[in-house]
């Protein structure tokens, strides 16, 4: 059962970053609303390979650095948390399974479930199922939404299976409950999640597309009489246009500051602009012409844009899209892509910018809405129903004991001085034991006695003794004594 209040806490595993949050979900008027705690990412410098985890030692590092930053933002502990995966490797396939009767028979929701059972014990060398999608019924060949109650002599159903190479999750897991000591909730597939938040029922239905364009990979979602009818990735993202930049003799950071702010993939002819940029060594700084990093941005965008229309195209017909075509993900923001992949596909491309109707935000968040890179978090909460935040110890009440205190001038009246002083230090305590015991001084020490013998007489005899001590020193022994 969803509850109406929880904390949730999600990641997102990308190929640039790992990004994560804490946020509250309140059910009210028949939608979530969701507030945004705080957020945060790592860069993942490499660990992480288009979706996919490659170095699991160092994305633990920084997946605990980042629940960490998060903790420490909202002062909230977390146990648990919801993923997302996607990325290179992950695929639809189609799968028929069907059921033959040999009379009349009236189908149950028995009969649909054991297609699903015989549908999940699909294998395919080298790829792991990871969800039943989307599932299209035929009665006696002829199709229907809901076969149920229908007679039929066969039941035909053609799945959609989202399938991906073994390590994608394994790796995952292996990262938050072996080498981090947190449970995980859930693992969304994350085009998926998108879809949903993304495109509404309506458009679902009459045929529509969302593309999500990251850092390492590209990934497609078709969707037509309300049903998936595939997924794609291409391993193609923001991050090869970076690296195209870098071509021109900057650092990776740079050329990614450089697109982000002043690039294009429509470049001007003849553009005349030149941009600062700082040098390797990052001591000085250097011109480069606008044009020319217009250029590499627009070669690598054109290709990835004749890779989403062709895969596009194989998996739905251009005629069938009556809805819309939806783009996010944080390459999504690159200018002039949402005009490239509308000439090239002849059909309105809009930025994702609205949440489905059972998801509403904060006027507080709303401003997140306008950045695509955290769209998937928002998905993610979406789907998080759990809480995920340890609840903080309840602190026994300590009793207090009453002490009654007489006024300080009955005090000073009826007792005498001395006693007052003992009665107001409550440290010193009379200790009583068994047996009386004895106190034995201690002996003291032997002092050597340092005094000459004429100071001894002089102390002694006062000035007659110190002058026979005088007369003693200076008259010479008599000899006869001797």
């Amino acid at each position: 059962m969803e509850n109406k209040n929880i904390t949730v806490a999600v990641i997102d595993f990308g190929s640039s970053s790992i990004k994560g949050a804490i946020a509250t979900k309140r059910f009210e008027g028949g939608a979530y609303t969701i507030n945004i705690l705080a957020n945060a990412e790592e860069p993942t410098d490499g660990c992480i390979l288009r979706g996919t985890i490659f170095n699991l030692e160092t994305t633990a590092l920084k997946v605990q650095s980042l629940l960490n930053t998060l903790e420490r933002l909202t002062g909230k502990k977390v146990s648990r948390v919801y993923a997302g995966i996607g990325g290179q490797s992950l695929r639809t396939a189609q799968h028929l399974e069907s059921l033959t009767f040999d009379s009349p028979h009236e189908i149950t929701d028995e009969d649909v479930e054991q297609l699903r059972q015989q549908a999940s014990s699909f294998e395919l060398t080298g790829y792991e199922l990871l969800m039943i999608e989307s599932p299209e019924y035929y009665v006696n060949s002829q199709y229907t939404s809901d076969p149920v109650g229908v007679q039929a002599m066969k039941l035909d159903a053609r799945f959609r299976l989202l399938l991906a190479k073994p390590q994608k999750k394994h790796n995952l897991i292996s990262v938050l409950t072996n080498k981090l000591p947190y449970e995980i909730c859930n693992i969304e597939i994350s085009p998926l999640i998108l879809s949903d938040i993304f495109l509404t029922n309506d458009n679902k239905k009459l045929g529509c597309v969302l593309i999500d364009l990251g850092g390492g990979s590209t990934t497609i979602c078709v969707y037509k009489n309300g049903l998936l009818q595939g997924v794609r990735v291409i391993p193609l993202g923001g991050q090869n246009i970076t690296q195209d930049i870098t071509s021109l003799h900057i650092t990776p950071s740079e050329a990614e500051r450089v697109k982000c702010s002043v690039g294009t993939c429509q470049p001007v002819y003849g553009d005349k602009t030149f941009v600062e940029v700082n040098t390797r060594d990052k001591l000085s700084t250097k011109q480069i012409s606008k044009y020319e990093i217009d250029k590499y941005i627009e070669a690598r965008t054109q290709e990835i844009v004749d890779n989403i229309r062709y895969h596009l195209w194989e998996m739905i017909n251009k005629g069938e899209i009556g809805g819309d075509i939806i783009i996010t993900g944080g390459a999504s923001q690159l200018t002039g892509l949402t005009k490239m992949l509308s000439d090239a596909l002849g059909a309105n491309v809009h930025e994702a910018s609205t949440l489905s109707q059972h998801l509403q935000v904060s006027p507080a968040n709303r401003a997140y809405i306008a950045k695509p890179h955290l769209h998937l978090l928002y998905a993610l909460i979406s789907k998080a129903y759990e809480e995920c935040i340890e609840p903080r110890p309840v602190a026994k009440p300590t009793e207090i004991k009453e002490v009654a205190v007489e006024p300080q001038g009955a005090q000073e009246k009826e007792e005498p001085e001395e006693s007052y002083a003992t009665e107001t230090t409550p440290q010193a305590q009379k200790i009583e034991f068994d047996e009386p015991i004895e106190e034995i001084e201690p002996e003291p020490e032997p002092t050597r006695d340092t005094t000459s013998s004429a100071q001894k007489q002089k102390k002694k005899g006062g000035f007659m003794g110190w002058a026979k001590s005088f007369m003693d020193i200076i008259t010479p022994p008599d000899e006869t004594e001797n």
